[in-house]
């Protein structure tokens, strides 16, 4: 079979997170309206696959009803020339933080961006279980991009990373928001293609991935309101906080 000769554009995952994001509508929801799993999205949304023209013109449709005209596609080879970029992925998948504690843990995190990435932008992606509909609400109007899923998240997570950072890797800084050590194999492989790894997770002594990441990259996961507790809660790794005043 002959191959298909590659034209002068290419599709553009990122314009599908765009118009959505414009709407103001979440992923489930943008799912729903398509007649699509959510999961589904997710793939189109980080590039893991491509939608076909029949759903391509579904969302076309839906975001001219919106007054949005979305651009599917750009000049191919367009997206080595990326600016130096920050990438945020929060596994937020093992979390029992209620939706009404959303806002706060948003809160501790940029906290730690502005301190050390004031100048840069990021690109904040959260990773949710199916059964953390209400969180993944509340999330999404943070500005999160949120993918829902159920087993495979890990690999979403991981293939996020590696698409994310891959178009300029040298200029991607990418912080991960994690407990769980068998991401260590995915940091030192982006490490050894030059991405810079940060890490937020719990000060625990036998913490891996602050030990691959090294000390001056690991962000220790230390809310404010432990210091004045009133009433135990848990929080997104499992440990126990106060709650803050307000």
């Amino acid at each position: 079979m002959t191959p298909i000769k590659q034209g002068k554009y290419e599709f553009n995952h990122e314009s599908l997170i765009a118009v959505r994001n414009q709407i103001g509508m979440t992923q489930r929801k943008m799912a729903e309206t398509l007649n699509i799993p959510p999961n589904t999205l997710s793939r189109w949304e980080n590039g893991t696959t491509v939608p076909d023209a029949k759903y391509l013109a579904a969302f076309y449709s839906i975001a001219k009803e919106h007054g949005i005209t979305p651009s599917f596609f750009e000049i191919r080879g367009k997206a080595q020339n990326f600016k130096y970029q920050l990438i945020v992925l929060w596994d937020f998948q093992v979390s029992g933080t209620p939706a009404s504690w959303v806002q706060y843990e948003h809160n501790i995190i940029q906290t730690e961006l502005q301190k050390r990435f004031s100048s840069m932008t990021p690109l904040m992606k959260v990773f949710t279980h199916k059964t953390q509909d209400k969180a993944a609400i509340e999330l999404d109007k943070l500005g999160w991009t949120v993918f829902e899923g159920g087993n495979e998240i890990f690999n979403d997570i991981i293939q996020n990373a590696k698409s994310d950072s891959g178009h300029n890797p040298e200029g991607t800084v990418l912080v991960l928001i994690s407990r769980d050590d068998k991401f260590v194999e995915l940091i030192n492989e982006l490490k050894n293609n030059g991405v810079i790894i940060y890490i937020i997770s719990p000060p625990v002594y036998n913490n891996k991935l602050f030990e691959v990441v090294g000390q001056a990259n690991s962000i220790p996961w230390s809310p404010a309101s432990a210091e004045n507790p009133k009433r135990p809660i848990a929080n997104s790794f499992g440990w126990l906080w106060g709650v803050p005043n307000n």
